[in-house]
């Protein structure tokens, strides 16, 4: 099933990602390093293509296999409300703009939604979408 124009299930996966982007907080793994590796994996490719419920895999297992490719940390800078709010804004900004996960991250740096996290969060998800997109932000270099 294809659920890309489908916004039920575009919020589901955005609370389905919300919910791994927290857990590197109890995994004690760098948040950066974390959200970074996810971007560029399968996990979040088969969510850009509409596929994930069809090659669905628990969260549990997902974390575990990234864990084993990514930084340790013993001491978080991140909360477990930012890292929900920059999962879900990452998967939300897939959905609205078309864009893979790769392409969100590249165009919206985590510093970014670090930085203006107090701002963001307080708004519509697709308002805040918006407002980083029309930001005057420097975007990672998509080489």
């Amino acid at each position: 099933m294809n659920y890309l124009n489908n916004e039920k299930e575009a919020l589901k996966l955005c609370s389905i990602q919300a919910s791994i982007f927290k857990s590197c907080i109890d995994e004690k793994l760098d948040e950066k390093d974390f959200i970074g590796r996810y971007m560029k994996s399968i996990y979040a490719k088969n969510m850009d293509e509409g596929v994930y419920f069809d090659n669905y895999e628990d969260q549990a297992i997902i974390v575990s296999k990234l864990k084993k490719i990514s930084k340790a940390k013993e001491v978080t800078t991140f909360t477990y409300p930012l890292l929900h709010f920059i999962g879900y804004f990452y998967r939300y900004y897939c959905y609205l703009y078309k864009v893979a996960s790769i392409v969100a991250w590249k165009e919206i740096p985590i510093e970014y939604l670090c930085d203006n996290y107090d701002v963001l969060h307080s708004l519509d998800i697709s308002k805040a979408c918006e407002n980083a997109k029309n930001s005057s932000i420097v975007s990672r270099d998509t080489k």
